[in-house]
């Protein structure tokens, strides 16, 4: 019995590794064959030359990360359809000093992104990335020393069916392929072919990488062939919104029911797909799903950032994000409620915090109101009643009140 096999026995006893199967019978096909393959990459990491230790989950859900459409169960060591995000971390911070460019080649850019990777300069090499896994799109944010990772033709998998987006966040990169050269400065994207071999050298700082199904954008695009390593500006419209709706992935688990999992990856799949270049049938399609849905996002953020300005109007939002007022209204419309709406559950909900706040307790209740952008008192103390059917003054009250133990 091999190391490998020795440690996949150690760590997931309802393995039988000699036999190849799973003592567990009732296995339907497709997961005792997803099951293997898990298997199949544990291994493979072993006969490259990488150590097999720590939790066999780690390892599942690295594996679930370079599938992007499945999603691990840990616990039974079975593989499903993927629904919601399978999130895998990595650090060099989390291994050895000796081991760090190893362990990350081969954990990371060889497993996950099928990439040769190199350090350069002197300085200590250090990396990190986090990966999200979703329906027919995988997304890493990376941070690292100055790298070179390279995608030679040994490296491309035989049935590879994704395309790449690198969009630059912090630093610069200088992208090669078919003997063309690209920079890529902070904002830029490239767009980059799987299916040849590249290369992409960091000068350090932060990226955003999207590894997209061939399938789910290819409709929405005349030829996606010829947007192959093209370069995408930082003034792209579609760009910026597709950077900003990413950031609903570092919220937590905002994701974790299937529908929105999904409704998401469609949404990521549209704005890949305007920032590329659609056809005018696909910009109606993706106009009618991931624009809308990233401008709404765009909209709510500046609304949050704004809550305080007593002047916050449907006409300056709409002015600062370059549409109408009009679709603005319509935005809010589709989720079934108001601009207006919006803007005053936002603000009732400030105040409400502060309120129940113990340490915030020496503010009146009308320099609140003001600070969270209400400009008629009288307005504010009849929404806030309606909302929470108590006064504000009641609600603090109640907060202050001491409880009895186990009451």
């Amino acid at each position: 019995m091999s190391k490998g096999h020795q440690w996949l026995k150690s760590h997931c006893p309802k393995c039988d590794p000699n036999v190849g199967e799973l003592a567990q019978p009732n296995l339907t096909p497709q997961r005792r064959s997803l099951t293997r393959s898990v298997r199949a990459f544990c291994l493979g990491l072993e006969r490259r030359g990488f150590g097999l230790k720590g939790n066999l989950g780690f390892y599942v859900g690295l594996y679930a990360t370079t599938k992007v459409d499945c999603v691990t169960d840990v616990t039974g060591l079975t593989i499903a359809p993927m629904t919601t995000v399978a999130t895998s971390h990595i650090s060099t911070d989390d291994m050895p000093v000796r081991e760090r460019v190893s362990s990350f080649r081969e954990e990371f850019a060889r497993s996950l992104l099928h990439v040769d990777l190199e350090p350069l300069g002197d300085n200590p090499f250090h990396a990190e990335a986090t990966i999200r896994a979703l329906p027919g799109v995988r997304i890493l944010d990376c941070r690292a020393s100055d790298i070179r990772m390279e995608r030679t033709k040994a490296l491309i998998p035989p049935d590879e069916n994704m395309f790449g987006i690198a969009v630059m966040l912090e630093g610069h990169s200088r992208f090669t392929q078919w003997g063309r050269e690209i920079i890529v400065r902070p904002g830029d994207a490239v767009v980059i072919s799987h299916f040849d071999p590249a290369a992409l050298t960091h000068s350090g700082g932060r990226h955003l990488g999207g590894v997209i199904s061939l399938a789910a954008v290819a409709p929405l695009v005349a030829d996606i062939e010829t947007a192959f390593g093209r370069w995408i500006p930082r003034e792209n419209e579609a760009l910026k919104l597709l950077i900003k709706y990413l950031g609903i992935l570092e919220e937590g688990p905002s994701l974790t029911a299937p529908e929105l999992a999904r409704s998401f990856a469609t949404h990521v799949h549209d704005l890949i797909a305007l920032v590329i270049g659609t056809t005018r049938d696909g910009t109606d399609v993706a106009a009618g799903r991931g624009l809308r849905a990233a401008r709404l996002r765009a909209v709510k953020a500046d609304i949050l950032a704004n809550l305080s300005r007593p002047d916050l109007s449907v006409t300056a939002v709409a002015k600062r994000h370059g549409i109408t007022p009009r679709y603005v209204h319509m935005l809010f419309e589709v989720e079934g409620t108001s601009f207006s709406q919006f803007i005053l559950t936002q603000r009732l909900a400030a105040v409400h915090r502060i309120l129940i706040d113990p340490h915030q307790d020496l503010q009146t209740i009308s320099a609140i109101a003001y600070a969270a952008g209400f400009g008629d008192l009288s307005y504010f103390n009849h929404a806030f009643r309606r909302r929470y059917g108590a006064t504000p003054r009641e609600i603090r009250a109640e907060q202050m009140r001491p409880h009895e133990f186990g009451s």
